[in-house]
């Protein structure tokens, strides 16, 4: 018959045994996971920016086309498309920031 005190040297060991290997296999889990998340967590990134590119551009493009009736220069560049080159990009910037209205008097 094995004592209380022996009882709980021998429960004392396993749980220390028990101890070591879980925080292995945690340690094994959390690698795994982050293998695993990273290159998701990465796809889901680069979905929402592709989305939201698209999505600016969707919205902004008309308004852009609207606001360019009222420029002198009737050639405006468009807003383009997140893959455009960055020429294209700082044409379009350069255009609106010395944008050049023309000065329409409205008669009733």
């Amino acid at each position: 018959q094995i004592k209380a005190k022996e009882t709980r040297k021998l429960m004392k060991k396993l749980l220390l045994v028990f101890r070591k290997h879980m925080s292995n296999y945690v340690q094994l889990l959390e690698k795994e996971h982050m293998i695993v998340l990273i290159p998701f967590l990465t796809m889901m990134y680069q979905m929402l920016q592709n989305t939201t590119r698209n999505i600016f551009m969707i919205y902004f493009d008309p308004v852009f086309k609207r606001n360019a009736q009222w420029s002198i220069n009737k050639q405006p560049p468009s807003l383009g498309e997140a893959k455009d080159s960055i020429d294209k990009v700082n044409d379009f910037y350069n255009f609106w920031y010395d944008f050049k209205k023309l000065e329409r008097v409205l008669l009733s």
